[in-house]
């Protein structure tokens, strides 16, 4: 039986500049000592883990739903970790959801084929959910670890290609009077073979981040945005998921993604419970619109 969690990485629970790797604009409070190579091997193991063992093993079914225009049906699946399952003396429960829909690999109305999902899923991941995403309004880079890991010449192993690994400030637009959200994410993204691949969200802590990179979660969008959205009050949130993609071996695409998240401010939990199934069913639909979009171009 999978763990209850498979690490203390993919959690709903911020790192600190202590966790993550080194990074030349990070200020650590103290002595820093992850490497690089490491931690990428465990955020993409715990991943692909977390996807194939602890989802399937220990998540509860539920109801299959439509999500316009896809095709396919998404199948709604949950469950409950509570606060003496994990690993930390700090923890608090965790309520995870996580969708799985097959979709014809073809370029096609309702569809996408498995290379449309790796352009849009894992490429510029941050960037092109703003484009299809209806409610983010900005995808402000903070951190890229690009340039060492590609100094080093080291390989990460373990079958992985095309790694990147940043993080992001993405901010939510969010219906009046509620303020609008904005969460810090580390973003690892790999291949993990020639037709499947991996995209790892994890919270992140920017307070040892010079004010000048960050944007949202220290308020200086409220003097420097660019516009009247972008210099809107916005509370800080947290967010954690898995995505996994791959091809079946019937040649279909086989979508899994799970996620806990807390927005934290004046929306209660069992709201944000109540309405997320119904919020991460309705973005396969979104993204294959996008693709449909993007194959018009």
């Amino acid at each position: 039986m999978a763990h209850a969690s498979p690490s203390r990485l993919i959690r709903l629970r911020a790192l600190k500049s202590q966790d993550l790797p080194p990074h030349p604009i990070i200020r650590p409070t103290s002595s820093n000592s992850v490497d690089l190579f490491q931690f990428l091997r465990d955020v993409l193991d715990d991943g692909v883990r977390f996807s194939e063992e602890v989802v399937p093993e220990t998540f509860k079914s539920g109801a299959e739903k439509m999500a316009p225009p896809a095709d396919a049906k998404v199948r709604i699946l949950a469950r409950d970790m509570k606060k003496d399952e994990l690993p930390h003396l700090d923890a608090k429960g965790e309520t995870w959801f996580a969708r799985l829909s097959i979709h014809e690999d073809k370029a096609a109305a309702g569809t996408a084929t498995f290379d449309e999902f790796e352009f849009g899923l894992k490429q510029n991941h941050a960037t092109n959910e703003m484009t299809y995403m209806p409610s983010i309004f900005d995808a402000h880079l903070v951190a890229d670890w690009s340039d060492l890991m590609n100094v080093t010449g080291r390989s990460v192993g373990g079958g992985y290609t095309d790694i990147t690994m940043q993080i992001y400030e993405m901010a939510y637009q969010l219906p009046f009077p509620l303020n609008h959200r904005a969460f810090a994410q580390l973003i690892v993204t790999a291949n993990t073979s020639s037709d499947s691949f991996v995209v790892v969200q994890v919270p992140v802590d920017l307070s040892d981040f010079p004010e000048a990179e960050v944007l949202y979660i220290n308020g200086r969008n409220k003097r420097d945005g660019d516009s009247a959205l972008k210099k809107k009050t916005t509370v800080r949130g947290e967010y954690v998921s898995v995505e996994r993609v791959k091809k079946t071996d019937l040649g279909d695409v086989s979508w899994l993604m799970a996620a806990s998240s807390d927005a934290k401010g004046a929306i209660p939990l069992a709201v944000q419970k109540w309405k997320l199934p119904d919020e991460i069913t309705k973005d396969v639909g979104v993204f294959l619109k996008f693709c449909a979009e993007q194959r018009a171009r």
